[in-house]
């Protein structure tokens, strides 16, 4: 039962199971675009993003939300 609690945890924090954090080129790669793409969107505020220090991160769930509207 203990692992069946553990399964379910992230989904119940509302987090899925694939809250993956990009990079810049990982996020391209995604998309299937260059980087130089995404520095574009960043720079213009369009696509979630969000800041560790001086790198630029992506949440995966929030880009494919972004897409999808």
């Amino acid at each position: 039962t203990q692992d069946v609690i553990n399964a379910l945890k992230p989904l119940l924090n509302g987090k899925g199971a694939d809250d993956t954090v990009l990079d810049v080129e990982g996020l391209a790669k995604y998309l299937q675009v260059e980087a130089s793409w995404v520095y574009k969107q960043v720079s213009l505020k369009t696509i979630p993003y969000f800041k560790t220090g001086k790198y630029t991160r992506f949440r995966k769930t929030a880009v494919d939300k972004w897409i999808d509207r």
